[in-house]
């Protein structure tokens, strides 16, 4: 197995389950690769503290809606580079 597909494969591990060959395929590659077994745990550092800050209070998803003057501001800006274009 390459890194690139070594390390494919410890991407997608994070966001699904990895089959018995792919898991053992990756485990052999990372038995001999330093450099995608730092690959490895940096991923899994990043998904650690993206989880940290999703469930901290500051992400509560009521709190975090645009105001109506914000939206009408966006929709402005958005109308007038739509009608530049043209």
């Amino acid at each position: 197995m390459t890194c690139r597909e070594a390390s494919r494969l410890a991407s997608q591990a994070q966001d699904r389950s990895l089959n018995l060959k792919e898991r053992i395929g990756l485990g052999l590659h990372l038995l001999i690769c330093i450099g995608c077994q730092g690959f490895t745990r940096q991923l899994k550092q990043i998904r650690q503290a993206c989880q940290r800050v999703t469930n901290s209070e500051g992400m509560n998803a009521k709190t975090e809606v645009l105001s109506t003057t914000a939206k009408a501001r966006i929709l402005q800006e958005i109308t007038a580079k739509q009608g530049y274009k043209r």
